[in-house]
């Protein structure tokens, strides 16, 4: 007897140092409201882009590249670049609701300050969550079953996954902020074969 567990999920996480001069521009910068008035967000959604983050950002890409083609392994002519970074402040009960990143192949997110209790990052089994119906009782939760799994990060961590990935992240109880580089890759290259391939 054996079970196929098909078609996985991935989510890659590591951990990256930041610099302290490095944490001093992000807590520093312009923050906005989000619309849904789940916390706060940079008003530079090209964050990374600025030259105090470029080694954070070449950082973030070396990772994102041993993720794609030695673990996913994408042919490597298909390229990914960045579309978008900001970052997420959440003060005392700020979260984020369900959610996915559209126009986008690849998303992630770094972790700059995570105090204790301060909010994890919730995933989704896309359908279990759309679908409805009436799902079954466990008498305990495995990869076979969940339909939610849960990362509890840390200052440094470095998590990447799908864009279409459902996913929420838990309000902020601790009485201190919470900091947080969000970010989405699109790609170009050819896609598929001659004659119905299409170059991006």
């Amino acid at each position: 007897m054996k079970t196929h567990n098909i078609f996985a999920d991935t989510i890659f996480e590591t951990n990256v140092l930041l610099m302290d001069s490095e944490y001093n521009f992000i807590k520093n910068t312009k923050y906005i409201p989000y619309l849904s008035k789940g916390g706060n967000e940079s008003d530079d959604k090209q964050i990374l882009n600025h030259i105090e983050l470029k080694s954070l950002k070449i950082k973030i890409i070396n990772q994102l590249t041993i993720y794609v083609y030695n673990i996913l392994k994408v042919d490597p002519k298909i390229k990914f670049y960045m579309t978008g970074s900001w970052v997420n402040k959440y003060t005392s009960k700020d979260g984020a609701g369900v959610h996915c990143h559209p126009y986008s192949y690849m998303s992630g997110v770094y972790y700059v300050d995570v105090p204790n209790n301060s909010g994890d990052i919730h995933f989704y089994k896309r359908s279990s969550y759309l679908a409805g119906g009436s799902p079954l009782m466990y008498s305990e939760a495995n990869s076979f079953n969940s339909n939610k799994y849960h990362i509890k990060p840390k200052k440094g961590d470095l998590l990447f996954f799908s864009s279409d990935m459902l996913h929420s992240v838990n309000p902020n109880l601790s009485d201190k902020e919470r900091y947080s580089i969000a970010f989405n890759f699109f790609i170009k290259g050819n896609l598929g074969q001659e004659p119905y391939g299409v170059s991006i």
